[in-house]
């Protein structure tokens, strides 16, 4: 009787926590090297500034699918979205293998465990499902989370849609966390109140919308009431 009273105080004061991984729990660095290969494989070099100009217009999707077309003869725009997530998928697991750990921002494995002796942990992120699910294989972080929830290769679903996905599996989320206006939006629509980063691709518009903005992983334990 005891051990059941117990047991239903913690279901009703567990929540459901979920993050973004990309620029979130993992360094956007990881996704940056991810892309440099693909086009290398593609046959453009391209630096890590330009990258990073490209990103902020989805330049880089555009510049990926002409080099896609050249090299494969693939012209039909849902293939050439499959075939550029899929090589994405390719050297993103091949970063994570090499890099390991350090993918992570300094103090987030450490404050995922702690929150999860209390919490239910989500992840919901618009990167394909498959590299996730390699990504925490290779990190032997699969049973940290709840539900992982990814994109499918032809990037059907926005972020919106994920969470809500998310919520289907394993509840209604009470706090998203993320690195974009995007996520915050989305968890916003989905009922959650929202947590940005400061040290992933936040934007001054970001810093405005959410709940509340901390600097550091460890931040969200205080947020979060975890001792």
């Amino acid at each position: 009787m005891t051990i059941n009273l117990y047991y239903n105080l913690y279901q009703t004061k567990a929540m459901l926590i979920v993050f973004d991984w990309d620029g979130t729990i993992a360094k956007k660095e990881v996704a940056n090297e991810a892309s440099i290969r693909r086009f290398r494989e593609l046959g453009s070099d391209v630096s890590k500034e330009w990258l990073a100009e490209a990103q902020k217009t989805h330049a880089h999707y555009d510049m990926n699918k002409q080099l896609i077309e050249k090299k494969f003869g693939i012209t039909d725009e849902r293939e050439k979205t499959i075939k550029m997530t899929s090589l994405f998928h390719k050297y993103y697991a091949e970063v994570v293998s090499e890099w390991k750990e350090k993918i992570f921002y300094e103090g987030m494995l450490d404050t995922l465990k702690e929150i999860k002796k209390e919490h239910k942990l989500a992840i919901a992120t618009t990167l394909i499902q498959p590299l996730i699910d390699d990504s925490l294989k290779i990190l032997k972080c699969s049973n940290l989370f709840d539900c992982v929830v990814g994109n499918t290769h032809a990037l059907d679903h926005s972020k919106t849609t994920l969470i809500r996905m998310v919520a289907d599996k394993v509840g209604k989320p009470s706090y998203m966390i993320g690195d974009r206006y995007d996520d915050l939006v989305a968890g916003k629509e989905n009922g959650a109140e929202t947590i940005l980063v400061l040290w992933g691709n936040n934007t001054e518009e970001a810093k405005d919308s959410a709940d509340y903005v901390i600097s550091s992983p460890k931040e969200l334990l205080s947020i979060l009431k975890i001792r």
